[in-house]
């Protein structure tokens, strides 16, 4: 969706944040003013406690999140989704931490979600091959074992 619809666009960040099973409340008053309060427990699960596979890329990619003070998490996740993640901002670490931009944040924010989606799926496909490798490893060895080939 594009900018002037902010109902629609919340509504969008909702159904993305119900796609990754967000376990907190959303508060929508606080996304429609564009208050930081409201964004930045969103950012926070989006790239820290949704998928571990998105963490293990943001270590990968050399980024630190955990344990940081609010604006430096800010200024490391802009330049994760950034230079990472492919995720265009179009706000500053000082406008998010600013009242208003209300559809940006929310834009912002949908954006992030889908893209951690998409690496945690790319990270458990890799996984699941991985796993896949190992156990035909193991049965072929076991074959080879009994003398069955």
């Amino acid at each position: 969706m594009a900018c002037g619809d902010i109902s629609g666009n919340v509504a969008g960040l909702q159904r993305v944040l119900k796609q990754i099973k967000y376990p907190g409340i959303v508060d929508e008053v606080g996304l429609r003013l564009g208050d930081p309060l409201a964004c930045l427990p969103l950012l926070h699960f989006v790239l820290l406690k949704y998928s571990r596979h998105v963490c293990a890329h943001t270590l990968a990619c050399g980024i630190e999140l955990h344990g940081k003070t609010d604006q430096r998490f800010v200024e490391h996740a802009f330049r994760l989704m950034r230079d990472h993640l492919g995720v265009k901002t179009a706000l500053t670490p000082a406008h998010f931490f600013s009242q208003g931009f209300a559809e940006r944040k929310v834009l912002l924010l949908r954006d992030a979600a889908r893209a951690a989606r998409a690496v945690h799926a790319a990270g458990a496909k890799r996984e699941r091959i991985s796993q896949q490798r190992v156990a035909a490893r193991q049965v072929k060895g076991t074959r080879a074992g009994r003398g069955c080939a």
